[in-house]
């Protein structure tokens, strides 16, 4: 539960293939400036903004951009820094929101029909559907082809796994189900809501299909963003005064509080194998920032100069940040942090 204007952030964030904008980043904190590890791109033909929003272990971003017509398209993004656009044929509104360590690259796009799910290897599409009357938001993929993702249906939002073999399972009871993450056990963490209030419940559902919630004591909601190989989980929960602090749960179920110094609200949102953490902070004016978190518990922030919101969206594992911020237009820009 945030302030206002936290929580309509807070969804942009999450829907923001939707809408678009991003940054320049520097990162403050810490006695050595990461400044001139940041790198910022935008799409060719991205009139209205650019989106990373996911890394792999080879440096490969995907994100979302869109043309000057309101359009959406994916695009890949490579190590050396060329950006290659494109559309599932046949299709439009094309965004992608995931990418393995294969370079296997998911997402959604659109055509007479309805909203579809797609996965692209090698320049190659499959596609598949999702209910009648789906609206796709996101969606990942582990190394094994797993994809976890969630849809907005007839006014809430349901969670679903696809499998390698293409079995298509969907999950969730409440008015909202979001799955956020999975690893490559194919374990998935995500938050639910039992109405529409903005009170939540993180819940983590295992190959089996079991489902389990997470529990945080003297919390009135708790959500679950990232999980990593070695089973643990980065999230956020708001105390009983109101505030979002982050967190991390390791494989035995310790869970550490994380907050940014100064910030009213902090979200840890994706974690790697070593436990080096991202997310986003709300300071005293409002403003997202973005920080990293060692696994030694260092908290370094970043933004970028000028940038009005910051938004961190995937840590790779070998520590690199994606992301995508909104300048002073509230255009959005993608950026990478190497570190």
């Amino acid at each position: 539960m945030e302030t206002p204007m936290e929580e309509i952030v807070w969804r942009l964030r999450l829907t923001a293939p939707l809408v678009l904008s991003f940054l320049t980043l520097c990162l403050v904190s810490q006695a050595v400036s990461q400044q001139n590890n940041i790198t910022t791109f935008d799409a060719p033909g991205a009139a209205n903004g650019t989106m990373g929003q996911d890394i792999n272990e080879d440096g490969k971003i995907v994100g979302v951009y869109t043309d000057v017509n309101g359009s959406s398209h994916g695009f890949v993004r490579d190590p050396r820094g060329t950006i290659t656009t494109f559309d599932v044929p046949g299709g439009s509104n094309t965004n992608a929101t995931g990418i393995n360590e294969d370079g296997v690259i998911v997402g959604s796009f659109a055509d007479g029909t309805g909203v579809h799910g797609f996965l692209r290897r090698r320049g190659g599409y499959k596609t598949f559907d999702l209910p009648t009357g789906a609206t796709f938001t996101f969606a990942h993929v582990n190394d094994g082809g797993t994809i976890a993702g969630s849809f907005y249906y007839f006014g809430s939002a349901q969670s679903f796994v696809r499998s390698p073999q293409g079995t298509f399972t969907t999950f969730g009871s409440s008015v909202y189900t979001f799955a956020y993450d999975l690893n490559n056990t194919g374990t998935i963490v995500g938050t639910s809501q039992a109405d529409f209030s903005f009170a939540s419940s993180a819940f983590v559902r295992f190959p089996d299909g079991t489902v389990t919630s997470l529990q945080i004591p003297d919390t009135v909601g708790v959500s679950a963003h990232g999980i990593n190989d070695g089973g643990a989980i980065v999230g956020s929960y708001t105390d009983t005064t109101i505030r979002v602090h982050g967190f991390v749960r390791d494989a035995q179920g310790t869970i550490t509080p994380i907050d940014v110094p100064g910030a009213s609200s902090t979200y840890a949102l994706s974690i790697n194998k070593v436990g080096e953490i991202t997310g986003q902070y709300f300071d005293g004016s409002g403003g997202s920032r973005g920080f990293v978190r060692s696994s030694h518990g260092t908290i370094t922030t970043f933004d970028a100069p000028g940038a009005s919101f910051t938004f961190p969206m995937r840590i790779s594992e070998e520590g690199d940040i994606v992301g995508w911020y909104w300048d002073t237009n509230f255009l959005a820009h993608g950026f990478l942090l190497r570190r």
